[in-house]
């Protein structure tokens, strides 16, 4: 378990955490996002696709869907698990076919499937701090997202 905190003071630093993380995904990358009813991880989600090379202005939180795919040079899956209520619902979903090194997978509301994730994840959790401000907590669980998370330490952030 690797920890690293980052202080954001507005929407728009959300949008931008997203967007230069979205430019480090090599493949492979489980985003595990956790937090309160607007706190940001769609807003999050929708930086990191652009910052994928992926031009949609579609981003947007697939919770009735429950899954959307973003196809660019590195496919993204959103998946948003706000209105699961049971764990055995998850299995209706297929998560696991999704699981592949060719895409990245972002997870809203991803405490909700934990123990249907991969061992190796990146979690970020989001909370309020204020109005406008957001504390972002990364924590590694595995090599892979260990390395994931070295490759966003060494990004400069702030802009």
């Amino acid at each position: 378990m690797e920890l690293h905190h980052l202080r954001l003071s507005s929407p728009n630093d959300t949008l931008t955490l997203g967007n230069r993380i979205g430019a480090l995904l090599q493949g492979g990358e489980i985003i595990a996002l956790i937090g309160d009813l607007g706190v940001g991880k769609t807003l999050f989600t929708r930086g990191v696709v652009s910052g994928a090379g992926i031009f949609s202005d579609q981003v947007s939180s697939p919770t009735f869907t429950f899954i959307q795919e973003y196809k660019g040079p590195i496919s993204i899956i959103h998946v948003d698990l706000y209105r699961i209520e049971h764990p055995e619902e998850l299995y209706s979903l297929g998560l696991e076919e999704y699981f592949s090194p060719q895409s990245v997978m972002i997870i809203e509301w991803a405490d909700r499937a934990m123990a249907q994730l991969p061992q190796d994840f990146l979690s970020l959790t989001l909370t309020h701090t204020g109005p406008t401000r957001r504390q972002a907590t990364f924590d590694a669980n595995g090599p892979q997202s260990s390395a994931f998370l070295s490759r966003i330490r060494n990004t400069p952030f702030p802009p």
